[in-house]
Formats: structure tokens, sequence, C-alpha cells
């Protein structure tokens, strides 16, 4: 099992399945890690989770980065030239349920599996599209 601090003040342990211990003489797990010299990890901060964008930021950064044009950004109605060819790969129910999300999207997921396909049809990894979508929401 491994253990790290659960706080940057180090008064809890935990120890990767959900349990904590706090970090008191009186009590027996922690004393018996100090005498098992068991390893304690540093504390990790959590990271911030990426953000859900608006459609609005969503577009604009698609527009702002060249990968489609700003009319097509301003232009609900259509789908961008790149992302109808990302659709056009789909398979034929996929694609239609991502046709009708890009008409109707007021938000946008980070997590929604159309935006992984996107990205890797843009060769970004997902370390990239986190970092797209975290800049986005600045917009």
């Amino acid at each position: 099992m491994t253990y790290t601090y659960a706080d940057p003040e180090h008064t809890l342990i935990t120890d990767g399945q959900g349990g904590t211990i706090p970090v008191d003489d009186i009590v027996p797990e922690y004393r018996k890690l100090i005498a098992d010299n068991t390893p304690i990890g540093p504390y990790i901060a959590p990271t911030a989770p990426v953000p859900d964008l608006t459609s609005r930021q969503f577009l604009s950064a698609l527009a702002l980065q060249g990968i489609i044009t700003e009319a097509e950004a301003m232009n609900r109605s259509i789908i961008p030239a790149a992302i109808a060819a990302v659709f056009d790969t789909l398979p034929p129910s996929y694609a239609t349920v991502a046709r009708i999300t890009w008409a109707n999207m007021t938000t946008v997921p980070r997590q929604d599996p159309l935006i992984d396909a996107l990205g890797a049809s843009m060769n970004m990894t997902p370390a990239q599209i986190d970092t797209f979508f975290i800049q986005a929401s600045a917009i």
C-alpha cells in the first residue's frame, strides 16, 4: 500500500484506497506506520479540472487558432469544413449525433468523446486538448 500526506500541513495521511490516518502519536495506525518505517510520500496538490466551455468560447478559440474561419464560427447553421471532415470519418449513427450536437451545443464538455475525436484528427494529444480548453476558458 502507498501512503502519502493528504494535506499540505501533513496532519493527515492517505492510504491510496480512500482511507486516512491522522498524524497523531495516539492513533495506533499512525504509530504502526512510524514503527515499521513505512515511507510516506509528499502531499501532491490536486490538479484543477479542465473547464467545460461555452459554445462561444469554443468557437472563438477554434477561429483564433485558425482551425475554422471567423465566418464559420459566426454561422451556427453550417458545420465548418474542418469539423465536417471529422464527422465524415465517424460511423454513420455517431456522425448523426455529432452533427445534431454541433447544431445545438450550448456548452462543450471536455470529456465528450467527440472532443477527443476532433483533437485526434488535428494531431492533438489529450494534454494539448486540455491546454486548448484551459486557454479558451479565458475568452
